[in-house]
């Protein structure tokens, strides 16, 4: 409907209350793309703002009258984890898709060299709404220049992909290979599974696919080696993870 409604800023937006955005909903945008008649009828999602106060905002506008218009919510990392209020919207709404919708790595606030960071950053955000019931997540900026734009008011950014426009060439940086072990292992349609880890220094995500293999991301953000001993269904096997890295099994 409109992003990040709650902030009056220089970004592309401008401030809904609960009660504008339902309301748009109900008699503009809702009529004006039936009356569209797309191929494809398109997904309402409301308030596209930070985690924290997304619980308490779907229940503001996802009322009884527009249940059958709005079909996702959505929501971004700017102001800390708040991975709760995903889970909490879970569970009082299974109907809706919950829709990690924008983050990115603002060169204001962190080192434009300091890639792990960078890379662990994307792990734990990822981890955390996948473990805590989000459904899709994307990246803001999957792609940009080597300053880290273009952007229109000079908030440059890194990204996964670096392009150099003068000759043509790009740079995968290591945060788009942190991403590639969730979006290359689980797969659309994947079911979360439980899991349970012995030590809150890794996170991990556990999930079963359609084809019926299971995926297990685990992330180390500490700087030391630690051992894991996985056991499904009776079976355990052993191994280590460096400090300050990521992998992926399947099965």
């Amino acid at each position: 409907v409109q992003n990040e409604p709650n902030a009056s800023q220089m970004w592309d937006s401008c401030l809904f209350s609960a009660e504008e955005e339902h309301d748009f909903i109900l008699e503009s945008l809702s009529p004006a793309l039936r009356t569209a008649q797309l191929e494809v009828p398109p997904i309402i999602t409301i308030w596209d703002h930070n985690r924290e106060r997304l619980f308490e905002r779907v229940g503001e506008v996802y009322r009884e009258d527009i249940s059958q218009m709005v079909g996702a919510a959505s929501f971004h990392w700017y102001s800390g984890d708040h991975f709760e209020q995903v889970s909490l919207t879970a569970s009082r709404y299974p109907e809706l898709l919950l829709i990690f919708s924008e983050g990115c790595i603002e060169y204001s606030a962190f080192s434009s060299d300091a890639q792990i960071a960078h890379a662990k950053h994307y792990a734990h955000q990822i981890i955390g709404d996948l473990d805590h019931g989000a459904h899709i997540w994307l990246d803001w900026n999957m792609v940009l220049d080597t300053n880290g734009g273009p952007n229109h008011v000079g908030n440059y950014c890194d990204s996964p992909i670096l392009c150099n426009l003068e000759d043509g060439t790009y740079q995968k940086r290591l945060s788009y290979y942190y991403i590639r072990h969730f979006s290359r292992s689980i797969s659309p349609g994947a079911v979360r599974i439980a899991h349970s880890l012995y030590t809150n220094e890794l996170e991990a995500t556990a999930w079963k696919n359609p084809d019926n293999s299971y995926v297990v991301v685990i992330h180390n953000p500490t700087d030391e080696t630690k051992q894991v001993h996985l056991r499904i269904d009776g079976q355990i096997t052993s191994f280590s993870i460096e400090g300050e890295s990521i992998m992926s099994l399947r099965w």
